[in-house]
């Protein structure tokens, strides 16, 4: 059986003529940066939302079952646009998605899994009135990625130190400071 997250968004003709039959081509930033298109490989990081979640938290036998899931919402955000969250096609339901992207071997509640995971990492998919669908309105992920990416963890780990020593020092405190600890015996105990 063929499910709606087995076609290859993945190829350029495919994808050119599902987004060119429904006029929206102005969701294929969505469907790149989101669940992983033609293009995605040109975008920062070269890898959707969707594929970085599936790295993060890997199907058991190897299905990709955020981009499947994801995939599957984007795929029923192409018609109702227009009335939005006001048309009975646009979007889907949770229960929807569990019937239309479960499959043996991909079990219900690893679809719920994949849809919970659209609220914290995806930058353009929705969860609004009971309907998941995808928007051409950012998220607050998009700035929260862009700062994770800026951060380098030994620049993070040197300004935790650095504040530490400020808030800790021999002024404000009764006891000797014995900065770089790590182990008991780095402490010489003065009497």
């Amino acid at each position: 059986m063929i499910h709606t997250c087995h076609l290859d968004l993945r190829d350029a003709r495919t994808t050119n003529e599902i987004i060119g039959r429904s006029g929206s081509g102005d969701l294929l930033p969505v469907l790149n940066a989101d669940i992983g298109g033609a293009d995605t490989a040109g975008i920062i990081g070269a890898r959707s939302n969707a594929e970085l979640a599936d790295r993060k938290n890997p199907h058991p036998v190897g299905w990709r079952m955020y981009e499947y899931t994801w995939k599957t919402v984007f795929l029923h955000s192409l018609v109702g646009r227009a009335q939005g969250l006001g048309s009975s096609i646009f979007g889907l339901t949770a229960q929807d998605a569990l019937f239309e992207v479960s499959f043996p071997g991909l079990t219900p509640p690893q679809i719920s899994e994949a849809l919970r995971e659209i609220n914290s990492s995806a930058f353009y998919l929705r969860f609004n009135q009971g309907r998941y669908y995808a928007s051409l309105d950012p998220s607050v992920n998009i700035a929260l990625a862009k700062l994770r990416r800026g951060l380098d963890q030994s620049a993070v780990d040197a300004l935790l130190d650095a504040t530490a020593r400020k808030v800790v020092t021999s002024e404000v405190s009764p006891f000797d400071i014995v900065a770089d600890v790590t182990a008991p015996e780095h402490i010489l105990i003065l009497i």
